[in-house]
């Protein structure tokens, strides 16, 4: 089985790390080979709209983002985390996303999905209340599915801005055991 990790935020061994690697962990039993990919360290370019990824289906741009997308297009499971700030997803996670457009063919305005057959999951953090969610979470993941994924679960944490936070809230590590769980067995 191949995992795609997919890390959005800035702060290595933060709460959002801790929630990925507790999703992997789930998938101990299957021998999974796990690809992480910590955005802020690559070198992502923005999309450009020149639509080029319509023809190749792969951008034209050569950065770090061919490598992501093509281990996204060839995992069986893609764990896709971010922080929120001001109600959205971190800068680097929104980069990612408006580079994964090569995941979509057809005309521009006429799109298709190329891969119909992938499974993710999302998490995501903020230090604020459960409230600014609501919105990010929603926009986040209807790309995500427009893009092809099936998103098995959507798993939120709130009042995540102090370390340890995450290892220490059972209802969410719940959360992520049985967003996995479902995952498994689909």
């Amino acid at each position: 089985m191949k995992i795609v990790a997919v890390y959005g935020s800035a702060r290595k061994n933060g709460n959002g790390e801790v929630l990925v690697e507790r999703a992997i962990n789930n998938f101990a039993d299957k021998n999974p080979e796990v690809k992480r990919y910590y955005l802020t360290d690559m070198d992502i370019k923005s999309c450009m709209g020149c639509f080029a990824c319509r023809k190749k289906e792969m951008c034209v741009r050569k950065d770090d983002m061919n490598d992501l997308l093509n281990d996204i297009i060839e995992s069986d499971f893609v764990i896709f985390s971010s922080p929120v700030y001001m109600y959205d997803a971190s800068g680097s996670f929104r980069l990612m996303l408006n580079r994964m457009y090569p995941m979509l063919g057809g005309e521009p305005g006429r799109y298709t999905k190329r891969y119909t057959d992938k499974k993710c999951m999302l998490i995501m953090t903020q230090g604020a209340p459960l409230l600014m969610f609501s919105g990010a979470s929603r926009t986040i993941k209807r790309i995500i599915k427009s893009f092809g994924f099936d998103v098995c679960g959507l798993v939120r944490m709130g009042f995540a801005n102090e370390r340890g936070a995450a290892a220490k809230n059972e209802k969410v590590l719940r959360k992520i055991d049985a967003v996995c769980s479902k995952a498994i067995k689909l």
